[in-house]
């Protein structure tokens, strides 16, 4: 027994911020800077963060309607800034986050699964009208009037990527070298609702989507957008016309992260 005891190990501490500061914010800017993955690795300022962002951030969500809790979750600021260790991952920041609101804001959460209203993204009549994705020789070029009113997708020809561009309810697409399942996730934001890929296509392709956001399913352009001077099609129609794919109704089932208590004021410094 005493052998046994001498080998007995306390449990080690996680990773944390070498030194923290949570206050209430002090100007109306808002700014998300530093981090893993971003040019200051070693190092967080966030200014003007509502509670809701910070959770988001620090539980790896995308979408604010994962996050239940008070109604003033978003109403509510903060200044927060924090130096990281070297080498830190976003794995362990967002640990450290988590720890941090809860040592400052004495925050209690729990998981809870909740079936909400949802699309399935299927294949539609007549298959898919997309481009299997090509790497080219050359890199991308400067922007142009080509371009139209796209977005210019980061990094070199040979990186898959998907960007979105958002104006007045108008949305433009455009993806390289990507699959269906990356295009549900990013226009699961715009339509209010998940996206679940249920076409069974992992192949990668080049596409664009253009669409508008104004005109929901079953919805006359006229009742929906007030003018039928506009042609382009709502997103439902888009996805068919232009890349031959279909948004179902359906329901999904998803994590929500429920607030059971949080503080406004923080404490310490």
């Amino acid at each position: 027994m005493a052998s046994g005891l001498a080998f007995a190990q306390p449990p080690q501490p996680g990773p944390a911020f070498n030194a923290a500061s949570v206050k209430p914010a002090a100007h109306s800017v808002r700014n998300f800077l530093g981090g893993p993955g971003t040019r200051n690795p070693e190092q967080i300022s966030y200014t003007y963060a509502s509670l809701q962002e910070l959770l988001l951030r620090a539980y790896g969500l995308d979408d604010p309607k994962s996050i239940s809790g008070p109604s003033w979750l978003d109403a509510q600021r903060y200044d927060i800034t924090a130096k990281l260790p070297p080498g830190t991952t976003k794995e362990q920041f967002q640990k450290m986050l988590q720890d941090l609101l809860t040592d400052r804001l004495k925050l209690a959460t729990h998981h809870e699964s909740k079936d909400v209203p949802a699309y399935d993204l299927v294949l539609a009549e007549g298959g898919l009208k997309l481009k299997l994705g090509e790497v080219p020789e050359t890199v991308n070029l400067p922007p142009s009037p080509e371009h139209g009113n796209y977005p210019i997708l980061p990094g070199d020809d040979s990186v898959p990527a998907m960007a979105i561009a958002m104006g007045e309810g108008r949305g433009y697409l455009k993806a390289r070298q990507e699959p269906p399942f990356v295009l549900a996730k990013m226009l699961s934001g715009p339509v209010g609702r998940p996206i679940v890929d249920k076409t069974g296509v992992t192949a990668r392709y080049d596409f664009t989507l253009d669409f508008d956001l104004r005109l929901a399913a079953g919805q006359a352009p006229k009742e929906a957008a007030g003018s039928t001077d506009d042609p382009t099609p709502s997103v439902f129609d888009a996805l068919e016309q232009q890349l031959g794919l279909k948004l179902v109704e359906s329901k999904t089932k998803i994590s929500i992260l429920v607030v059971d208590r949080a503080e406004k004021v923080p404490s310490g410094e």
